[in-house]
């Protein structure tokens, strides 16, 4: 795969529908910690202002996707990306810009009604709610990867609740698009083939603990037996005579 021509729909950052759920409630936008709103204008004003400002060329921009994330949010399938958008200044030197797209943080507010002045403020609850807000299906997937790195594999991640399955390489196309998220998890969580390759990013202790007390693709009775029959042979193995040489012998 190789790098996409990238449709830019501005702004990407603050996300339009978190201005409006602001506007709604009368309240000033202010960037949270950690939001991508500084580095995308920033990025913005070095590869698209000059036409907005003064009618110059439009510069290409072009995605490449190195990681797609599927998760489960409100019952339905969502889809996270991470992806550098390439551009150019107006030297045509290239500038990227790097973020993780699909969700945005919103703030729960709440209105007081102050009977003495009789005016009503809304302000902040000190919730947040995470909104995603791309939808699964197996076309937006494909459309993903045909922007994946060509130097290596872009990294499938699923993520069921606090827990992250998967790892570059681990799911193939097929499964990741195809399968449900439910299997795609319980898949991770097993690995594949006869031993097993833990791919959640979570602690020995807990992925035991969900092992043992969730059901699991791999049948317990039959690790036993087979355990058991590994024991046999090496017992087997142990109590063999060994048979000597006749060059052994005679010295």
């Amino acid at each position: 795969m190789t790098r996409q021509l990238y449709d830019l729909r501005h702004p990407l950052y603050p996300n339009p529908d978190l201005l409006k759920y602001y506007e709604d409630h009368k309240m000033t936008y202010t960037s949270s910690q950690g939001s991508y709103d500084a580095a995308y204008n920033n990025w913005y004003q070095l590869v698209r202002a000059d036409h907005d400002i003064s009618g110059s060329p439009i510069r290409p921009i072009y995605s490449e996707v190195s990681q797609i994330i599927r998760l489960k949010a409100g019952g339905k399938d969502k889809i996270l990306y991470s992806e550098n958008l390439y551009g150019q200044d107006h030297e045509f030197v290239q500038q990227p810009f790097f973020h993780t797209y699909g969700s945005y943080n919103k703030p729960g507010f709440r209105t007081l009604y102050n009977y003495e002045t009789k005016v009503a403020n809304t302000v902040p609850t000190g919730q947040l709610e995470t909104i995603y807000f791309i939808d699964y299906s197996k076309q937006k997937i494909d459309d993903l990867y045909k922007a994946s790195p060509d130097d290596m594999d872009i990294e499938f991640l699923v993520n069921v609740g606090s827990k992250q399955y998967g790892s570059r390489g681990f799911y193939t196309l097929e499964e990741f698009r195809d399968m449900e998220l439910e299997d795609l998890a319980r898949l991770g969580r097993d690995g594949k083939g006869m031993f097993k390759q833990v791919t959640a990013k979570v602690s020995t202790n807990e992925m035991a603990a969900e092992l043992y007390n969730t059901k699991s693709t791999v049948n317990p009775q039959q690790e036993a037996k087979l355990y058991e029959e590994f024991q046999a042979y090496k017992k087997w193995k142990q109590s063999e005579p060994i048979i000597k040489s006749d060059k052994e012998i005679k010295k």
